[in-house]
């Protein structure tokens, strides 16, 4: 089980986006390595505490399992990824809107978390923030310069 927590905020007179640091820097930096922009970032809150974590001294490492959210002419692009607080882990999963496809990074099948999630699931994370329209600030996008 899950939950899901928006993080980008309006400010002000609606112009400017904000949310915590950690995760919109990390979004940023994602962001501009495929060379896109994003309208909307949801963190994902497992009940099960090793999901998406590394194990370092017998516990489950701290990392923020992110969903961005990019808006296109032909529909939205969710893409699942790890914030660990100095950078991301290359390893992710993303859905074009129009595809029911779940596609994964070259790194996803080496990435050794406790407990991964799989592709299933993300699709299922993936049409629970379609439904709730939960990503969005307004449809703003995210400069990532």
């Amino acid at each position: 089980m899950y939950k899901l927590q928006q993080l980008l905020t309006l400010e002000g007179t609606g112009e400017k986006v904000s949310g915590p640091m950690s995760p919109v820097l990390a979004a940023k930096q994602l962001a501009r390595e495929l060379g896109i922009k994003f309208s909307g970032l949801v963190r994902v809150l497992f009940d099960d505490p090793e999901t998406n974590q590394h194990i370092e001294e017998g516990r489950p490492t701290g990392y923020d399992t992110l969903v961005m959210v990019s808006r296109f002419n032909n529909g939205d692009m969710y893409l699942m990824f790890v914030d660990i607080g100095t950078g991301i882990v290359p390893a992710y999963l993303f859905q074009y809107e129009q595809d029911e496809e779940i596609t994964d990074s070259a790194a996803y099948g080496i990435e050794k978390f406790a407990l991964s999630i799989s592709k299933e699931q993300a699709k299922e994370i993936f049409d629970k923030i379609k439904e709730s329209n939960i990503a969005y600030a307004n449809g703003l996008e995210v400069e990532h310069g």
